[in-house]
């Protein structure tokens, strides 16, 4: 195997499982996931009220039924599930309990769809599996408690990243083949306003008329529609590209739960299903738990004894009160919407309001001055640290790197600056790459400064980081470059940085 081939098959592989999910933060989200799935407990029974004749299955397995189940059958997998769910949420023996509940929701599903409507719940339904891969069960459950008593050693706090990688993939998958039909539909034509034909749908034929539904009903400008309709199919075609990288996964969802948020308000159609998909990227061991509730987690080990008792019961129980007074989707929808959209929208204004905040503090003679670490054996650095520090070299101070007697105090190696660039700040850290660039722009001033600011930001540093290392890589062919710029691959580490294309900032 040739050198190229085994880095290329090394990055490939940093970016399977890079990542910096703990097994803590996707717990605390298998909490939230099984309170929200016990509370919207479905119904599996209701397509007994339709004659066998209604039923088209789709493809699949469930062709090989002639017609619906028994009521008591479909009944059954409600209280099934409902014990799964009980499981996951106390921890009990949680990978199978997990994918026992994969098996049973698609199986209920299966029979539901079969009347000619297959709504969005696959993603729900996928979620245990693919966090059960990556361990949410190792952390306040009923299994860490089982461990423990039998002296075995507790899983790392990092958790298993290919599962998470795989299930962000396949949500970007599932966006794209939502987003073909409507390109191939003429929703780019500026002809046609195809949300606003559905708004009108939904309010006159499903009686949508909620919410803002009445105003949007006579909000006929054409402008706004079309532009709604492009960014739908931005969003849903651009996902595949988006989960490439955790930052813009999170970027991405972040849009997505806000405008599912306004897709409720506007034609009050509930995508929540999508937006507790979302949370899994939500970092949940940073999210403050009261110092009693943090005790409460760490249950006696006689609980795990009566933890059958409890999942039997409750499961079996949970689906009967449900079945005669109904489940809790009238008011957990809203609330999951609603806050999901409010989560998405501090998370895309947040870097806003640090963005605005940074270029304060410069206006205000904040301290950015620094030295940049640069490699005087490539002409195009040279040239390119030059330009840096023309306007401003009392506050860009360039240094070749070959001159630093001691790098070791830096922590540095002389491979490390033979790739990228650093920019050793008056305070803070040390700074590479994209990351040293943009620091020296905000030193140099002028126009610069908000450009480095901006390259700098959460949202444009990953693809800042993707052009760095391709220009890094083509430096050689850059003006003033020569043929002894050429650098050597770098190794790639296994963080949340990797990316399809090497690693890079997440």
């Amino acid at each position: 195997m040739s050198s190229a081939t085994t880095t290329r098959t090394a990055r490939i592989d940093a970016w399977i499982h890079g990542g910096a999910f703990t097994r803590t933060s996707l717990a605390r989200y298998r909490v939230v996931y099984a309170v929200i799935a016990l509370l919207t407990l479905p119904d599996f029974s209701w397509p007994t009220l339709f004659p066998d004749s209604m039923y088209i299955a789709p493809p699949g397995p469930f062709m090989l039924f002639p017609g619906f189940p028994p009521e008591v059958f479909l009944r059954a997998l409600e209280a099934i599930f409902a014990s799964c769910l009980v499981a996951i949420l106390l921890g009990w023996f949680t990978r199978a309990a997990s994918f026992f509940s994969v098996i049973v929701a698609m199986t209920g599903f299966g029979f539901t769809y079969s009347l000619g409507k297959i709504d969005h719940d696959i993603f729900l339904v996928l979620i245990p599996a693919a966090m059960a891969l990556a361990g949410w069960g190792d952390r306040m459950s009923l299994d860490a408690v089982r461990r423990r008593a039998r002296g075995l050693p507790e899983a790392p706090e990092r958790a298993e990243q290919w599962p998470l990688r795989l299930y962000a993939l396949m949500i970007g998958l599932g966006f794209l083949t939502a987003a073909w039909p409507k390109i191939r539909g003429d929703w780019l034509s500026p002809r046609t306003q195809a949300v606003q034909g559905h708004q009108v749908r939904q309010y006159f034929t499903n009686g949508k008329d909620d919410l803002l539904a009445p105003f949007f009903l006579n909000f006929d400008h054409p402008v706004f529609w079309e532009i709604l309709d492009i960014a739908t199919i931005v969003l849903e075609a651009g996902m595949i590209v988006a989960v490439l990288w955790w930052t813009t996964t999170r970027l991405a969802f972040a849009v997505a739960a806000t405008f599912h948020l306004g897709v409720w308000l506007m034609m009050n159609i509930a995508f929540f299903m999508n937006v507790v998909t979302y949370g899994f990227v939500v970092p949940w061991d940073r999210v403050p738990v009261p110092r009693a509730l943090r005790r409460s987690f760490v249950a006696p080990a006689r609980l795990v004894r009566l933890a059958p008792v409890v999942v039997l019961a409750g499961g079996v129980g949970w689906s009967l009160l449900v079945e005669s007074a109904g489940n809790a989707a009238d008011v957990v929808y809203p609330v999951v919407l609603v806050a999901g959209g409010a989560v998405g929208a501090w998370f895309l204004l947040a870097p806003v309001v640090r963005l605005a905040r940074a270029a304060r503090a410069v206006r205000r003679g904040a301290d950015t001055s620094g030295r940049l670490l640069y490699d005087a054996d490539c002409g195009f650095c040279t040239r390119a640290a030059l330009w840096l520090a023309r306007r401003r070299p009392d506050r860009v101070t360039i240094v070749p790197w070959q001159s630093v007697p001691d790098l070791a105090e830096l922590g540095l190696r002389a491979e490390d600056l033979s790739r990228q660039a650093y920019w050793q700040g008056s305070e803070g850290p040390l700074r590479g790459g994209s990351a040293a660039i943009a620091a020296a722009m905000v030193a140099r001033g002028g126009p610069a400064t908000v450009a480095g600011l901006l390259i700098a930001s959460d949202p444009v540093r990953p693809l800042a980081d993707v052009v760095y290392r391709a220009v890094a890589a083509r430096r050689h062919r850059m003006p003033g470059g020569t043929d002894s710029c050429a650098v050597t691959p770098a190794p790639v580490p296994d963080d949340e940085a990797a990316g399809p294309g090497g690693p890079g900032q997440s």
